[in-house]
């Protein structure tokens, strides 16, 4: 009995340890296309390809515009990582709970389980574009979600499946779980 419960402990130290690895690197990934789209966005105004752009796509180009003025850069890019670390524990554990992970998570191939990334960054943005209300979309939001789910959903799944118990198989009895 002892022995599971440090066994248990164990788990849930180095799934924290993976999962505060996984936001940093969420969080870092942030930062870098926040760059990149900088430094893209400034090279492409200096050509006549992005006067002819901006005049050709003007809402996408007004979107471009409004994500990078999100400064200062390292705290968006963290809070967009915690926002979806979060959403993804909620999920996860949800969904373990109620035996949907079983089902609609683990089975799926690995370009099927990257909808569920989709799904959460569209959900979640809604109320983040109502939390924060900065740019005029929640589409932008959910772009600038979908890098940070993609990378945190996956550890998230996981230590879910470890640490949390399937509730379904529990109410279901000794017959079901054999």
């Amino acid at each position: 009995m002892l022995t599971d419960a440090l066994e248990y402990i164990k788990n849930l130290l180095g799934a924290v340890v993976r999962l505060v690895l996984a936001t940093l690197f969420t969080a870092l990934l942030n930062l870098l296309l926040f760059y990149v789209g900088l430094f893209s966005l400034d090279m492409v105004n200096e050509t006549r390809m992005g006067e002819y752009f901006s005049r050709l796509h003007p809402q996408v180009y007004h979107l471009l515009v409004e994500t990078l003025a999100l400064t200062p850069y390292w705290p968006n890019s963290l809070k967009f990582a915690l926002a979806a670390m979060l959403c993804a524990l909620a999920a996860s554990a949800v969904a373990q709970m109620l035996g949907i992970r079983r089902l609609l998570f683990t089975p799926l191939p690995l370009l099927m389980k990257g909808l569920w990334a989709v799904g959460l960054s569209m959900l979640l943005a809604v109320p983040m574009a109502q939390y924060d209300a900065r740019l005029d979309s929640w589409h932008a939001y959910a772009v600038l979600l979908l890098p940070g789910m993609f990378c945190v959903l996956f550890p998230v799944m996981r230590a879910a499946g470890c640490l949390l118990p399937d509730m379904t198989a529990l109410i279901a009895g000794p017959a079901a779980r054999r």
